[in-house]
């Protein structure tokens, strides 16, 4: 599974997926898992929202991040964000909730309700 880190650069980084079962197939995955990857959970609480499936956790695959997200109470989602790299948009700036706001949740959104 390749993914582009920066589509403005030549920068890509590969994932690793093994299937195999046994000892050998263990060791090999444990000695590829080595390669240390950054991100960071970041979370925001959506409110005023109904999820299609209320009682189900739901984890939606984006370009450029995973979110978890699941109901805490009728009217309160939580919502979690894993942000691949080493450094975080600023939240002093407001770069962080630009982002949240603007590429993961309309992201989110419209996954979650097609």
């Amino acid at each position: 599974m390749e993914t582009i880190i920066n589509t403005s650069s030549s920068h890509r980084q590969y994932d690793v997926i093994i299937v195999g079962a046994g000892v050998v197939g263990s060791a090999l995955a444990y000695a590829l898992a080595k390669v240390h990857k950054v991100s960071h959970l970041v979370g925001w609480v959506a409110e005023n929202y109904e999820l299609p499936h209320a009682n189900h956790g739901h984890v939606v695959i984006l370009d450029p991040c995973a979110v978890l997200i699941y109901s805490i109470s009728s009217t309160e989602i939580p919502c979690f964000v894993d942000v691949f790299g080493q450094n975080l948009p600023s939240i002093s700036t407001g770069e962080m909730s630009h982002y949240l706001k603007f590429v993961v949740a309309l992201k989110v959104l419209v996954a979650i309700n097609s």
